[in-house]
Formats: C-alpha cells, sequence, structure tokens
C-alpha cells in the first residue's frame, strides 16, 4: 500500500507541474521555454531542503511534515490558481512555485523514504548501494 500512495503522490506532483506549464504556455501565450522554466524554483527548493527534510523527520517524525507539506503544497496550487491571460513570472507565478516547493519536498522524501523502507529482502551493502560511479571514485 505504501509503494501505491508513493507511486499516485508523485505522480500527482509531476500532473500538477505539467498542468501549469501547459496553463502558462496555452492560457497566458508564454513561450515553451519560459513556461517549463516558471516552476524552477520550485524543483531548487526540493533539491535543497530534501537533506535538511530528511533530518528533521528523523527528529520529529514524518507525520508533522507529510500534514503541513501537503498544505503547503494546496497552498501553492491554490496561488498558481491564478494564471491567466495577463500573468506574470513575479507576482502572480514565484509566490505559487515557492510555496510549492516547500511543500511538495517533505512529501516527496518521506513518501520514498516510507516506500523504499518497506522494501522486503536482504540489505544492501553499502558499497553495492552506492553504484558503480561511487565504486569508482
Amino acid at each position: 500500500m505504501t509503494k501505491l500512495a508513493t507511486v499516485l503522490l508523485y505522480a500527482a506532483i509531476d500532473v500538477s507541474f505539467f498542468l501549469v506549464a501547459c496553463e502558462l504556455h496555452v492560457a497566458a501565450g508564454w513561450s515553451a521555454f519560459e513556461a517549463a522554466t516558471a516552476l524552477l524554483p520550485a524543483t531548487v527548493l526540493m533539491l535543497w531542503f530534501s537533506a535538511k527534510s530528511g533530518e528533521l523527520g528523523q527528529r520529529i517524525g514524518p507525520r508533522l511534515q507529510l500534514t503541513v507539506g501537503s498544505i503547503l503544497v494546496a497552498a501553492g496550487l491554490l496561488f498558481l490558481s491564478r494564471i491567466g491571460p495577463d500573468s506574470s513570472w513575479l507576482p502572480d507565478v514565484l509566490p505559487g512555485a515557492i510555496v510549492l516547493g516547500l511543500g511538495t519536498h517533505p512529501r516527496a522524501r518521506l513518501s520514498a523514504r516510507r516506500a523504499f523502507c518497506s522494501v522486503d529482502g536482504p540489505p544492501l551493502q553499502p558499497d553495492r548501494a552506492r553504484g558503480p560511479v561511487a565504486q569508482a571514485t
């Protein structure tokens, strides 16, 4: 069940990013490049805070992080629902992208961790888990 929830969570996040980019391209008339890069702040925040989110989840547990993350994702998508024909990046897209990025990273990180921890089987050896690139260095 955890694996299915994680897949659905990642699908919802990916579809949200895709639909916002489509809305910017079609409804607001932005170029494909502008629409595709409009949510880059959300992606940067997810990358930047994911390690910190894991550390925080170890200290306080995942429930609070997942709850606050869900509320922030909903608020970010609510901000982004204001996109229309005369939308500009700074007042209409950036606030929603920041809130979406702040809410997405704890949900994605903790859900993935729960799914991977629920996999049955023998534990991986540290050298094998890092992959061939890490072994070569």
